[in-house]
This record gives C-alpha cells, sequence and structure tokens, in this order.
C-alpha cells in the first residue's frame, strides 16, 4: 500500500495535476506495480456510452 501511495504521488507530482487523480495499478507476477491509467477525476464517474446520453 505504501509503494502504491507513492507511486501516485510522484505521479501526481510530475504531472502538476491540482485537485483529484484517480490512478489505476496492476501488480505483474514478480511484483512490481504499473501505473495502468489516470484520470484527473474520481475514477469511473462519466463513463457513459452513447446510449445513456440523449443529445
Amino acid at each position: 500500500m505504501v509503494e502504491a501511495t507513492q507511486l501516485a504521488v510522484k505521479l501526481a507530482e510530475a504531472t502538476k495535476i491540482v485537485g483529484t487523480l484517480a490512478v489505476e495499478l496492476f501488480l505483474d507476477k514478480e511484483g512490481n506495480l504499473l501505473v495502468n491509467e489516470s484520470a484527473p477525476r474520481v475514477h469511473n464517474s462519466g463513463h457513459l456510452s452513447i446510449e445513456a446520453c440523449y443529445t
């Protein structure tokens, strides 16, 4: 957990993000943490399909 937090903070500092940053990580078979994606919002908020929106 500490390593994941440090990695996320390093990413936030490198991108100079202000506010919320969601960071999705993978753990490989060797125990390495890999950043899969990051987003300047709470994860999975605003993921809407074409069918979900009238306009």
